[in-house]
C-alpha cells in the first residue's frame, strides 16, 4: 500500500510507519514516555501556584486586634510580610485629635505613623447640613 507524505512524496506504509514510531523511541530502543497535552501544562502550572501559596503563608504573619480596639482605639487585625514592620492594618481610632474614631486601613510601613491611611469609614461622612 501506497501513502502520500506531507511533502507530497510517495512511500510505502511501512516505511511511513517506521519512521514516524522510530522518533518515539528512546536512545535504548525502548518506547520514551513525554508529558503530551494539557496535563503536563496543569500539573506543572498547579505545583508551582502550590510552592508560590506555601513560600507566601510561610513568610506573612497574622495580627489580631490590639486591647485598644474594643474602645474604638486600635488595630482590629493586620498582615506582615516575614515579621517587618512593612503591612497592611484596619484600624479603629480618631484620626484627627479629638474627632471621632475612623474605621481605616495602614499599609506601608507601619512604624511610627509612616503608613498611608485610606478611609473606609468616618461617621463626619452621615453629618447633614
Amino acid at each position: 500500500m501506497l501513502a502520500s507524505n506531507s511533502d507530497g512524496t510517495v512511500s510505502d506504509v511501512s516505511t511511513l510507519e517506521d519512521r514516524t514510531f522510530a522518533s518515539a523511541l528512546g536512545a535504548t530502543g525502548q518506547p520514551e514516555v513525554r508529558e503530551a497535552g494539557i496535563g503536563g501544562l496543569l500539573a506543572r502550572g498547579a505545583k508551582w501556584a502550590w510552592n508560590g501559596a506555601k513560600y507566601v503563608w510561610r513568610n506573612t504573619n497574622f495580627d489580631g486586634p490590639s486591647p485598644g480596639a474594643y474602645h474604638l482605639n486600635g488595630r482590629i487585625a493586620g498582615v506582615r510580610w516575614k515579621q517587618s514592620q512593612w503591612g497592611a492594618r484596619l484600624d479603629i481610632h480618631p484620626l484627627d485629635p479629638g474627632g471621632p474614631p475612623v474605621l481605616h486601613i495602614n499599609y506601608g510601613p507601619l512604624g511610627k505613623g509612616e503608613a498611608a491611611h485610606v478611609k473606609l469609614f468616618d461617621p463626619r461622612w452621615l453629618g447633614r447640613k
